[in-house]
């Protein structure tokens, strides 16, 4: 399955997509160039899938990483798996993996780095904001 969902990203690039990617220094060397409707789309074909979605994101490509983000399963996030990273993508899934994720952000605060500060303090911002907080019980409401 992965590597047909590879196949298909390959199919999907678009090299002006690209071009506008690296225009906002988005890392190309890793990336098809693939708009987010399109990966939409493509998540939306594809189904949910919590093994798949482990495997994109191990892959390391961008679109790969965010379709990983839209067709995984959050009831079965584990505490490693948000450790690995998408702090943000998955904290704004839904309340419960909001906590975990502001959870980890302030473990991954503590290290006492100034890149792991850095990074914390921003995910943490948005996971924490009014605009987040209000979709996620909205969202809590139509379940």
């Amino acid at each position: 399955m992965k590597a047909a969902v590879f196949r298909e990203l390959a199919a999907l690039a678009n090299p002006s997509v690209r071009a506008k990617m690296a225009h906002f220094e988005v890392d190309v060397e890793e990336a098809y160039g693939i708009s987010a409707p399109r990966l939409h789309a493509l998540a939306r074909r594809i189904g949910k899938s919590h093994r798949l979605a482990n495997q994109l994101w191990g892959s390391g490509n961008h679109e790969a990483k965010i379709l990983a983000t839209l067709i995984g399963e959050p009831a079965k996030v584990t505490q490693a798996e948000m450790n690995r990273g998408g702090l943000r993508n998955i904290g704004k899934r839904n309340v419960r993996l909001n906590r975990a994720a502001i959870r980890c952000g302030e473990r991954i605060r503590k290290q006492g780095t100034s890149s792991a500060r850095w990074i914390a303090a921003d995910a943490l911002r948005e996971l924490r904001s009014e605009g987040v907080q209000r979709r996620l019980r909205r969202k809590k409401g139509t379940r």
